[in-house]
């Protein structure tokens, strides 16, 4: 199996490949980075919790992220967060597939975060509905596992 010219894991059946840029990639965040910056490391150093403060007029808001494959995809996320004016601090992560954002509201409305990192080719929404939706479809899953492990047992 292929890997991803940028950050080496598996590209699976449908790698995603652009004309203008060689290679194949496991996701969009890895061809963007790619084009933009060409073949840099992607691991990244954060600084840890106690050099970093967040004012005190900050606010968090936490967003579903759809379309995050890998590590490179927080690593492209989070720079353009913080590069966005308002924005203080942006913390992606593609296992829970959220963002963590904190923001300061006088400057960047609530509503606005998600179309700040959906631009970017990603699908950003409020955790509220997705998160609903996402219990919803783990209940169904549980009942159903249960009903043929039931069976199973039988």
């Amino acid at each position: 199996m292929t890997a991803c010219t940028l950050c080496d894991l598996p590209v699976g059946d449908a790698p995603v490949t652009a004309e203008s840029v060689e290679g194949a990639f496991c996701c969009r965040g890895c061809l963007t980075v790619y084009r933009e910056l060409g073949d840099v490391d992607v691991s990244r150093e954060r600084a840890s919790e106690d050099e970093w403060t967040l004012p005190p007029d900050a606010e968090t808001a936490y967003l579903d992220v759809a379309g995050m494959h890998c590590t490179t995809c927080e690593v492209y996320l989070e720079p353009l967060g913080e590069s966005t004016a308002g924005i203080y601090d942006a913390d992606a992560s593609y296992a829970a597939g959220a963002l963590q954002v904190a923001y300061d509201p006088a400057r960047i409305d609530e509503v606005d975060l998600g179309g700040v990192f959906s631009r970017y080719g990603y699908e950003v929404g409020d955790d509220a509905g997705a998160g609903t939706h996402r219990r919803g479809t783990t209940a169904g899953r549980l009942i159903v596992g249960g009903f043929l492990g039931m069976m199973a047992m039988m």
